[in-house]
């Protein structure tokens, strides 16, 4: 089994016992998603993933450079005048 394969599993036997775990507590709040077994466990996962997806658009539109740019700056050197 390869190294991701045996992450992926240790991680859904993990978020199974979560779930088992939540469905035997007792909910102690007033609202709905207290109440729904595994639903902390979807949260967050969607919300790490938003946090990923965001952030990565988030540097492709914002902190990325194209290639080109560093060739267009007065700072670069040309590669033909260091073989001289």
């Amino acid at each position: 089994m390869s190294r991701a394969r045996g992450t992926l599993a240790g991680a859904t036997v993990l978020a199974a016992a979560t779930v088992a775990l939540d469905l035997l507590a007792h909910p102690h709040g007033d609202t709905w998603w207290h109440h729904t077994p595994g639903f902390d466990l979807v949260f967050g996962f969607v919300g790490c993933a938003v946090i990923v997806v965001v952030s990565k658009a988030l540097g492709k539109a914002a902190l990325q450079r194209p290639e080109r740019a560093a060739a267009d700056s007065d700072d670069a050197t040309d590669p033909e005048d260091l073989t001289t």
